[in-house]
């Protein structure tokens, strides 16, 4: 066997291998990457659903109090939701609401505004006017108008 003939056998089979490692390397980032994505947007959908929860919250309870709520924090379910309500002019109110899941932090912030009108039973109905998603930002930060 000739010396030069086995030198350029292990040269390939190194070259082959080394490929192979760099192939398999990034994939295996390309899955790290993907199920990150994953786990962050189920974290979103979580935040969403943690402040549209304290949206509903609120509703019901400006229509039982009588226009006479202004907010609050409440665990719900793995997250946080945070609650603050505006009284504008009228019978006219801002809700804000900011959902948070997770280790990270992850927010979302959902912003109604409603009039709150008693009927001719004497009784408070709420009607919502505007529903604007606020993405990540704090209520503080976020306008509805």
């Amino acid at each position: 066997m000739d010396i030069k003939k086995s030198g350029a056998a292990l040269m390939a089979a190194v070259v082959f291998l080394g490929l192979l490692t760099v192939l398999t390397s990034a994939f295996v980032a390309n899955i790290g990457i993907a199920w990150s994505r994953m786990e962050r947007g189920q974290l979103q959908a979580k935040a969403f659903w943690v402040a549209e929860a304290g949206i509903q919250k609120a509703l019901l309870e400006i229509e039982e109090s009588h226009g006479s709520y202004a907010g609050e924090e409440f665990l719900f379910g793995d997250g946080k939701c945070i609650i603050s309500v505006k009284k504008n002019q009228d019978d006219d109110f801002t809700i804000f609401s900011t959902g948070k899941v997770g280790h990270q932090d992850m927010k979302k912030t959902i912003a109604a505004r409603i009039s709150v009108k008693c009927n001719d039973n004497g009784k408070f109905t709420t009607k919502v006017v505007r529903w604007l998603d606020c993405g990540g930002n704090d209520f503080e930060k976020a306008i509805i108008q």
